[in-house]
């Protein structure tokens, strides 16, 4: 009995044993399935994230650049305006300069007028002066045939 016995009781140790090994291999079994489906959800959310970044990347560039190309154009602008006021100021000078340089002509040249006919305006002048005392002689002469 006592054989039979130990011959149960080491059966049941290598089934234990066996069982136990069988057990824990399932269990290391599960246990990498479980590792393995934690890789691959965290390989998910690491693809995820790389398209996020890759976005927010494509944004940024797609802002930068139309700040980029905002500044160009409102310094574009600004470079037109100042050639513009450039143009303005060079004209408006260019104008008054002409402007004075015939007037100055014009003052020249009515001086000019001025000196050659002075001594027929003089003339004139003193044509004038005659007439009018001509004239208030006569008004005197025609008021006093009036009062006779």
């Amino acid at each position: 009995m006592s054989a039979g016995m130990s011959s149960i009781a080491g059966q049941q140790k290598p089934r234990n044993i066996m069982m136990d090994a069988i057990n824990t291999s399932k269990r290391q079994e599960d246990q990498k399935a479980q590792i393995e489906n934690r890789i691959i959800k965290l390989k998910k959310e690491e693809e995820r994230a790389n398209k996020r970044i890759k976005d927010l990347q494509r944004r940024q560039k797609f802002m930068h650049d139309m700040n980029e190309q905002k500044t160009a154009h409102l310094t574009d602008i600004q470079n037109l305006r100042d050639y513009q006021h450039e143009t303005e100021n060079s004209n408006r000078s260019r104008f008054n300069e002409g402007r004075v340089y015939s007037q100055t002509r014009i003052m020249q040249s009515m001086e000019r007028t001025f000196q050659s006919k002075r001594g027929a305006y003089n003339e004139i002048k003193n044509q004038q002066q005659r007439i009018n005392e001509m004239v208030g002689s006569n008004n005197l002469n025609f008021l006093k045939d009036r009062q006779k």
